[in-house]
């Protein structure tokens, strides 16, 4: 392609490669549009087994593109020297092998693996040349493009042995080419790798190509009898002419490698199967190997017994040996609340071998080998179990501390406080460097502290620019450091799987999926997630590389009726089923006793507001996806839909007289404040409160002041207001570098209460209304989710899950009386609170219309035993 210099970059202070294009390809418009247009695509690749480019550019006339710079030789050069170590040959395939699947996922095919093209560095590293020229298309190949810009390199007797020799039979033909052409090409890399020779040979370009499209190589046995029968077999799926034939992604080919390479420096690899791999012999499909294929099958048989007989099944596999699946029901107690949008009631040991899970408040441990658990001493109050990375302890929070407990039978210990106490348990999980992670909410972030105890310390803080409200379930992954978990935006409710690798979060799944409400990381080689969006969650799952973090699939329905995921690393799954997510609005007195039920079996979401008269609930439901905003009559409970269509909208304020309601529509596009008759009547009136101030879109729940002139909403970590009738611009009311949130306006509409976490801690506070010129400070050990009592001597808050009445005047200045604990919403199992503000006080302020659980049928615990292998069958 050119001259190659080296050259020092003095801005960065480092050695890169500069390579000059000559002037033939310089001048070629359409080569060198196709070039600088890869360049871009191969420039975002950034994976350690492909080269790294810099830039591309022109100097006085010369085409150049810089990049990183490598010492060491060629594949092609160190090849000159003879076949390679099966295990080295292993190694340098994988690691082509995962960066041609990260070219893949991007769209990208390399056209021309080959040796020349691989570079070994000094450090034993393998790393792809040429990516520049690539096709970023998979779905089209031009029939007279058959060969690839590089100079080939010609041998004795005039055999070609560069780029015609490494084609597949589908671009020797000028056929359209996708993923699987590479595969073959590096499948004759390896061939040669193993053997020291090709697998097709002519004594011409033309009798090269024909070897290529009808011949089929020297058996790998022949030439090499010490390589192992599974690597032989990879070789010869990669060598199918059909690339049907071939795999389905490379990154399943790079995995087969790996544990090929594993197994044979640990000694488990023979040569009638690995312990572990389930390659089709390609014996299977050519009359001439049967016998082979029938001599590997039988060891198969035999191995797979032993593997019964032992249980002795590697943890580390890529790909699960075909196995029994079995299954197996632990019947729950009604009372067991199962539904908690914040962390999981239960968890399974990495071993499989126990459940921890949380009953009536409890901690309780149950052994798979038993018929009964056992309650833990000294774990009231515990919530969101999650276990240490080596089974023998399992961790929890209980009473706004972190603790600990030994799985055999020993004391709790205390791991540290968790201050405030008041903040609520979104899930945790133990490394296996003795870090625990905790999410905390609402909108607190991640935690980290030792698991031998210590300070909590910040990790990860939401951020409202991006629409990040809330971190639910963290789960270590594989490495150690990178943290699965589920984000929840601040706009909307679509909760999703994400990762979080020490700098960013980023999002793994398409914002078309499923939401999903809790995620956990199986070693099979899956992200499974409870999600959806109707009455019972259903459990999916979608192919993920642990090694590079990413999505390799499309995610798939895998069970119905499934929430709760947790999994062992020996392959067992459990789920709950049976729990369902409808709920009811149900009447709650100021001692936390359900006096009666409104409405039940809907899926209720979020803000009931009751109307000023008490008579009626303002709510919104969701259903299949979408949330729309109803009108219930308390007494006759008599319902009244106020909005369909495609935008999701949110219940939000009525107005003093109770014949008008402020509502949100539009959560997941454009957010904006809808006015409407409570009755549905007349046409609705969309506000123009949309600036350069609401670039993240509004709050989901507005308040509408007593005198009907102002409309009080967030955007970003802002609380603004706009004026109704004049219809200005949105003015900020309290905005700083904190978050706040939650306005509400006083009776007498003098006072706006909210929650702002300037503190460090989100905290209740009042501030004057229109100035904002004085505030005040309601709450003492943590507070969200202000309410008035409708006569304004009361402010109803939570402080965790405690609902708390702080008596209030608002006479000529504000004055507050500490606060008062009214009960304990967490008593009450089937309560939903305070997560999504899930309450409103009734006029009178003697009672309160919650959001609970809906009543479901028996809730059970399912346990899947080698759950993998019937995923494997049924895809």
């Amino acid at each position: 392609m050119g001259e190659v210099f080296r050259a020092r970059d003095t801005r960065l202070g480092r050695d890169v490669a500069i390579k000059v294009l000559p002037d033939e390809v310089a001048k070629d418009t359409h080569t060198l549009s196709r070039f600088e247009h890869e360049a871009k695509a191969v420039a975002a690749l950034s994976h350690p087994n492909i080269l790294a480019l810099y830039d591309v550019g022109e100097e006085n006339g010369v085409r150049y593109a810089v990049t990183e710079l490598l010492e060491g030789e060629t594949l092609r050069e160190a090849l000159r020297r003879g076949a390679f170590p099966v295990r080295r040959a292993l190694e340098i395939s994988e690691q082509l092998a995962k960066g041609l699947a990260a070219a893949h996922e991007k769209g990208i095919v390399h056209r021309d693996v080959k040796p020349e093209n691989v570079f070994l560095t000094k450090g034993g590293d393998a790393k792809l040349l040429d990516f520049g020229l690539a096709r970023h298309t998979a779905h089209f190949s031009d029939p007279n493009d058959t060969h690839s810009p590089t100079e080939p390199v010609l041998s004795t007797a005039g055999t070609v042995t560069g780029t015609v020799a490494y084609m597949s039979p589908e671009q020797a033909r000028g056929l359209p080419i996708d993923h699987r052409s590479d595969q073959f090409s590096l499948g004759i890399v390896l061939y040669e790798m193993l053997t020291g020779r090709r697998p097709f040979r002519g004594d011409s370009a033309p009798e090269t190509l024909i070897a290529i499209i009808r011949e089929e190589p020297e058996a790998l046995e022949k030439l090499a009898p010490s390589v192992p029968a599974p690597v032989r077999w990879i070789v010869e799926r990669c060598l199918r002419k059909e690339s049907g034939e071939r795999y389905d992604s490379t990154r399943d080919l790079a995995r087969d490698l790996a544990a090929c390479r594993q197994h044979l420096s640990e000694g488990r690899l023979t040569d009638g199967v690995s312990e572990t791999m389930a390659v089709p012999a390609p014996g299977a499909l050519r009359g001439s190997r049967r016998r082979q294929f029938a001599l590997g099958l039988g060891a198969l048989v035999i191995l797979a017994v032993v593997l019964v007989l032992s249980r002795s099944i590697s943890k580390k596999a890529s790909v699960a040996l075909p196995g029994p699946v079995r299954r197996f029901r632990l019947d729950l107690r009604a009372e067991v609340s199962i539904f908690r949008p914040v962390a999981s009631f239960l968890s399974l040991s990495p071993d499989g071998r126990h459940i921890a899970y949380v009953d009536s408040d409890r901690l309780r441990i149950r052994d798979l080998d038993r018929l009964d658990s056992r309650e833990v001493p000294g774990s009231e109050k515990a919530e969101g179990p999650f276990w240490s990375p080596d089974g023998r302890n399992v961790a929890f929070v209980a009473g706004g501390f972190l603790k600990r407990v030994p799985v055999d039978g020993g004391s709790v210990r205390t791991v540290c406080e968790i201050k405030p106490a008041a903040q609520l348990h979104l899930g945790g999980t133990w490394s296996s460097t003795g870090s625990i992670v905790l999410a905390l909410g609402p909108a607190i972030g991640l935690f980290e502290v030792s698991s031998e105890g210590g300070d909590l310390r910040p990790l990860l803080k939401p951020d409202p620019a991006k629409g990040i409200f809330d971190f639910h379930w963290p789960s270590f992954l594989p490495d150690g450091r990178t943290l699965l978990l589920v984000a929840h935006p601040e706009t909307g409710r679509q909760f999703y799987p994400a990762i979080f690798d020490g700098r960013e979060v980023r999002r793994l799944l398409p914002e078309s999926t499923p939401q999903a409400w809790s995620a956990v990381y199986s070693e099979s080689g899956y992200v499974l997630y409870a999600g959806g969006a109707s009455g019972r969650a259903a459990l999916y799952a979608v192919p993920f590389d642990a090694a590079t973090l990413r999505v390799i699939g499309e995610p798939f329905r895998l069970i119905e009726d499934a929430s709760d995921p947790s999994v062992s690393t020996d392959g067992a799954l459990v789920y709950v089923t049976g729990a369902s997510r409808l709920s009811d609005l149900v009447l709650v007195n100021r001692s936390g006793r359900v006096e009666r039920t409104i409405s039940t079996g809907h899926e209720y979401t979020i803000f009931p507001r009751v109307s000023p008269d008490g008579k009626r609930v303002l709510m919104s439901e969701d259903r299949d996806g979408n949330s729309d905003v109803w009108v219930e009559d308390i007494d006759s409970g008599a319902r009244l839909r106020l909005t369909t269509g495609p935008e999701a909208d949110s219940a939000g304020a009525w107005s003093s007289s109770g014949e008008r309601v402020a509502i949100m529509s539009g959560l997941m596009s454009d957010s904006g404040v809808v006015l409407m008759s409570a009755d549905g009547s007349g046409q609705p009136e969309r506000l123009p409160f949309r600036s350069n101030l609401l670039p993240e879109g509004v709050e989901v729940s507005p308040d509408w002041s007593p005198d009907g002139r102002f409309v009080m909403f967030r955007s970003g970590g802002d609380l603004l207001y706009g004026d109704v009738s004049e219809k200005r611009t949105p003015v900020k009311f309290a905005g700083s570098s904190f978050t706040e949130t939650e306005g509400r306006f006083s009776p007498d509409g003098r006072f706006v209460a909210y929650t702002s976490n300037e503190s460090g801690r989100f905290e209740v506070y009042v501030r004057s209304f229109p100035t904002g010129d004085r505030k005040w400070t309601v709450s003492v050990s943590g507070g969200v989710l202000p309410r008035w009592s409708r006569t304004g001597n009361e402010l109803f808050f939570f402080e965790g899950t405690v609902l708390m009445a702080a008596p209030v005047s608002t006479h000529e200045s504000f004055r507050a009386s500490p606060p008062m604990r009214l009960f304990d919403a967490a008593a009450l199992p089937t309560v939903i609170a305070p997560m999504a503000a899930r309450y409103d006080p009734m006029p009178d302020g003697r009672a309160f219309v919650f959001v609970r659980q809906a009543a479901s049928t028996q809730k059970s615990l399912v346990v899947v035993e080698n759950w993998a292998a019937e995923l494997k069958r049924r895809r």
